[in-house]
């Protein structure tokens, strides 16, 4: 694995130098070598955190982009039954799966917006996008699954598709919701 430039970890402020040796390291994509995520998984930090880090070769997220991640990474931290209706808690492969698209989509496009993250109440995780009269959702699965959906407000224009093989398409709405 290649040095990183830059690494963040738990709220993503304070740079290490080392990682945690239960960290299981995952690349944010095939395409996306430059950006490297590290979750030790279903380990909670003694401070109640479950531990984020990320390497940057290339490419350091913006701070509206590290802020998403944050919520993301804390919707992990939600119980059983977290809405009094028994929802399921945010699995963490939600959780990753969420993060690397919002670093691919954000590696790709680096005026993105940042996104709202919301748990779903099956175990998933929902990133959200409510602007320029454009709704953009990703929903991420306990499964692996994962889904988008957008609306042009406006001109009614409307699509939904899984996510894998329709990157070009993500890219485009995810400009229009970021102008």
């Amino acid at each position: 694995m290649l040095k990183p430039v830059n690494c963040y970890q738990d709220d993503l402020t304070q740079p290490i130098s080392s990682w945690d040796r239960h960290a299981q390291v995952w690349d944010a994509s095939d395409e996306l070598a430059s950006a490297t995520l590290r979750t030790a998984a279903a380990q909670l930090m003694a401070a109640s955190r479950l531990r984020v880090t990320i390497e940057a070769q290339h490419f350091v997220p913006s701070e509206p982009i590290q802020e998403a991640i944050r919520q993301a990474s804390a919707l992990a931290r939600l119980p059983d039954g977290w809405n009094a209706y028994n929802a399921k808690p945010v699995s963490l492969a939600a959780v990753r799966n969420a993060i690397s698209f919002l670093l691919q989509s954000a590696s790709a496009n680096p005026n993105l917006a940042a996104p709202t993250a919301v748990p779903t109440v099956r175990g998933g995780l929902q990133l959200e996008w409510h602007q320029n009269g454009i709704d953009f959702e990703a929903e991420f699965s306990p499964n692996n699954a994962a889904s988008w959906y957008a609306e042009d407000r406006e001109s009614g224009e409307m699509i939904e598709e899984a996510i894998a093989g329709h990157e070009d398409s993500i890219q485009h709405w995810l400009e229009r919701v970021s102008d």
